[in-house]
């Protein structure tokens, strides 16, 4: 199946965001996640994101990112998908790991000390 998905052409940005999404499952069922953040980028450049889906899909980029390494992409599109509305827990615990992981102490720990009080106002 990777095979004949890899072979599509797709010819329209319906078809690009239709054969990434195909490619996510695979790599998906086969916990290769550079190949699911690959299908991400995918996703998000075909210019076919439903209407709403953008942020979660830009912090799932941030996260795969995160999870192979690349701290600065991880940032870059955890804070992006911020920006768009996105803004669990999750994102502000990511974007603090990323940091400390890059050596900004400052700013890791100032994105703690923000999730905790955001654990404390949600009553957690």
């Amino acid at each position: 199946a990777g095979a004949r998905v890899a072979a599509l052409q797709p010819a329209n940005p319906l078809e690009t965001y239709m054969a990434a999404g195909l490619r996510m499952e695979i790599a998906s069922r086969r916990s290769d996640p550079q190949a699911q953040r690959k299908a991400l980028s995918d996703i998000l450049e075909s210019n076919a994101v439903p209407e709403g889906q953008a942020p979660r899909l830009r912090y799932l980029a941030g996260y795969y990112s995160y999870f192979l390494g690349e701290f600065d992409d991880a940032i870059a599109q955890t804070s992006y998908a911020r920006q768009l509305g996105y803004t669990p827990v999750e994102t502000t615990v990511l974007l603090a790991d990323a940091n400390l992981k890059k050596g900004k102490r400052a700013e890791g720990m100032a994105l703690l000390s923000q999730a905790v009080d955001e654990q404390r106002a949600a009553g957690k």
